[in-house]
């Protein structure tokens, strides 16, 4: 077997070795093929970055740009349902700051009228300042400013602005742009221009708009610094040393490019709206140069300068149909050839890396076919024993069955039960298949005797100790016909030392149970009672009816406390005291073993203690003798089960009811 195993293995091993050197092959030609394509693909992979970058410059300036069409158009819409009123600023205010304080880069807003009135409003950072124009019944230019507190517009200055008495809105650049406006669907948009009140320099967006029943003509205008635009370009990178700038029509500089001269405001003013060569960069005003020699493509192209190759491209950028930017990008060749060179070595590093893996897992799986022999015949070996073991388990658990069986067949059944005590219930749930608790019921001379054990112990150990219980009681009150509890449970706890060869060594023995006996003689109205540690409880019948006058309603048990000491050897032994009992028709006896007591469960999984089980006992008396056992039972699982642990059963439990 083992040389068959092996022959399997060779061929195995040599069909793995055929397939690991075609693999190998095919992977060789791949790189090779690859880093052929890598190195004359410069060309293609320079136009491919260069329009890249040109079209995540053009993204970016659309998504600068657009918060102004998008403002004007939803203006415009407001302006035509007649919702402005020039005269009332603070409501002008209350709509347009909003708008100011989302998109930073429109600094200013104005709103003209073909009558000579204006309202401007103008971010000043800490501040927002009104310039109001009015005409009727005398033209007049007011400053005001107001500073926003706590979310509310304070009025912080309001005078005449002696210095704009000329100003005129129907001659600005932005009211004149938007009246010659052929298409009032999309905004026009000035030529940099410089804005009268901070004197900066800048271009508007503009649109004109008519209310229905006024024969005014209104224009609404957003303004955009040309600060701002090359402050927002000098942050945009397009390669390492790539460089991207943004002209006018008239090829004046907007965008600025990403150099650490442009870093503060002074450099960045002293240098937009000037030609080309003040940017004083050698490879951006000869690739300008160049660009116009081509008649203006857009299309990429190359050029040496200082003996290096540049790549270039000039796109235009649309404003409106009467107004363009130029969006300009040079990139040296080497920013590209660093992409290329970083992408062959990742290739390299990628196809040894596999080549490794390859040759890691041809010896890990030949290593793994030598041990699999190994393996098989000790899985083998496991699986033999496995069902060894199974075997074993079975004739275990079909001997603790039979045992089930025989205990179940020592117990009283219900139909006995019922016809030495008929007013009674029996509940009975062992934790495992044989119980550690017994119940017992029998009749001598007039006698009725009841019995609640609870033995050391419980599954097969527990079973043992009931079954030598039960024997005992056969044979102290059948046999010997003893009928007081007392002497009862006196023979049978000499009966347990002699069987189990108890002595009274501290280290012997300590096997034995705790019980709860009964004697009733219903004919002479007789009732005794001896307990081993377990208590007798009582429910008086009287008691019963006036429950609710019980604060609490666990105190209507009547308990009668055993002698604490197991039916067992014990420290000091002395005989189990005999209690006569007073009971009247109605009344109620309660047996149990400790099992329902000690039950872990409820929301915090805490046993359930003797208390709550008087409370419940007391709660359930007004019950039938049946109602009262399922309650109890029901009762039990809901504490085991209904939380959000579920807990096993801890111990046997076992309950007697007897009604007199």
């Amino acid at each position: 077997m083992f040389r068959k195993g092996l022959k399997k293995l060779i061929e195995k091993s040599s069909i793995i070795k055929n397939w690991v050197f075609l693999i190998v092959i095919i992977a060789a030609i791949v790189l090779l093929y690859m880093l052929y394509r890598l190195s004359g693909d410069i060309e293609q992979l320079s136009k491919k970055s260069l329009n890249v970058a040109i079209e995540t410059t053009i993204k970016e300036l659309n998504s600068y740009i657009s918060p102004f069409v998008k403002n004007l158009k939803l203006s415009q819409e407001w302006g035509s349902l007649g919702q402005f009123n020039l005269s009332d600023v603070k409501s002008l205010n209350e709509r347009f700051i909003p708008i100011l304080r989302t998109y930073n880069q429109i600094t200013s807003m104005l709103i003209g009228r073909s009558d000579g009135s204006e309202y401007m409003l103008l971010n000043e950072d800490t501040s927002w300042l009104n310039r109001k124009t009015i005409v009727i019944p005398q033209k007049e230019v007011r400053k005001i400013r107001w500073r926003l507190e706590q979310k509310n517009l304070v009025k912080v200055l309001d005078e005449i602005w002696y210095e704009r008495m000329n100003y005129d809105p129907r001659v600005r650049p932005w009211y004149k742009a938007a009246i010659n406006l052929s298409n009032t669907s999309n905004p026009a948009w000035t030529k940099p221009y410089i804005f009268a009140t901070t004197k900066d320099p800048g271009i508007t967006a503009s649109i004109p708009f008519r209310v229905e029943g006024d024969t005014s003509q209104w224009v609404l205008a957003y303004d955009l610094k040309i600060f701002d635009v090359a402050l927002f370009t000098s942050r945009l990178r397009v390669s390492e040393n790539g460089k991207l700038i943004i002209l006018t029509e008239d090829s004046l500089l907007i965008g600025l490019p990403n150099v650490k001269r442009f870093i503060t405001s002074s450099s960045i003013k002293s240098t937009i709206l000037k030609p080309i060569d003040s940017l004083k960069i050698g490879e951006i005003s000869y690739g300008f140069r160049m660009w116009n020699s081509l008649n203006k493509t857009d299309k990429p192209f190359s050029f040496t300068y200082n003996n290096e190759t540049w790549w270039s491209r000039f796109v235009m950028y649309p404003l409106n149909e009467n107004n363009k930017f130029i969006i300009a990008v040079v990139v040296p060749e080497s920013d590209f050839v660093a992409d290329v060179k970083r992408t062959r070595n990742i290739i390299l590093f990628g196809f040894l890396l596999v080549l490794t893996l390859i040759i890691v897992i041809v010896i890990s799986y030949k290593q793994k076919q030598k041990t699999n022999l190994i393996l098989k015949a000790q899985k083998q070996q496991i699986e033999q024993q496995r069902d060894y073991i199974l075997l074993q388990k079975k004739e275990i658990e079909d001997s603790i069955h039979y045992a089930q069986k025989i205990q179940t067949a020592i117990l009283p059944n219900t139909e006995f039960v019922n016809k030495v005590i008929p007013n009674n219930f029996v509940l009975y749930m062992p934790k495992d298949v044989v119980s550690g608790d017994f119940y017992w019921v029998n009749e001598i001379n007039n006698w009725k005797i009841a019995v609640v054990a609870d033995c050391t112990g419980h599954g097969v150990p527990g079973g043992f100790m009931s079954m030598l219980g039960i024997s005992f009681l056969n044979e102290i009150v059948v046999k010997k016909e003893i009928t007081q509890p007392a002497y009862i449970l006196d023979n049978m706890r000499k009966n347990v030392i002699e069987a189990l060869k108890q002595t009274n060594i501290s280290s012997s023995q300590k096997d034995g149970m705790d019980v709860s006996l009964m004697a009733l003689n219903f004919l002479e109205n007789i009732y005794l009672w001896a307990g081993a540690n377990n208590p007798l409880w009582i429910v008086r019948k009287e008691k019963i009816e006036k429950i609710d006058s019980f604060d609490d309603k666990a105190d209507i048990i009547e308990e009668i406390k055993p002698n604490s000491m197991p039916v067992a050897i014990y420290e000091n032994m002395v005989p189990f005291t005999q209690h006569t009992i007073q009971l009247n028709e109605g009344d109620r006896l309660f047996m149990f073993s400790d099992g329902f007591a000690d039950q872990f469960g409820g929301p915090k999984g805490k046993k359930y203690l003797s208390k709550n089980f008087k409370r419940l006992i007391a709660e359930t008396s007004i019950m039938s003798l049946e109602q009262q056992k399922i309650a109890i039972q029901q009762n039990i699982i809901h504490w085991m089960n209904a939380y959000e642990n579920h807990y096993e059963q801890t111990d046997d439990i076992t309950v007697m009811a007897i009604e007199i």
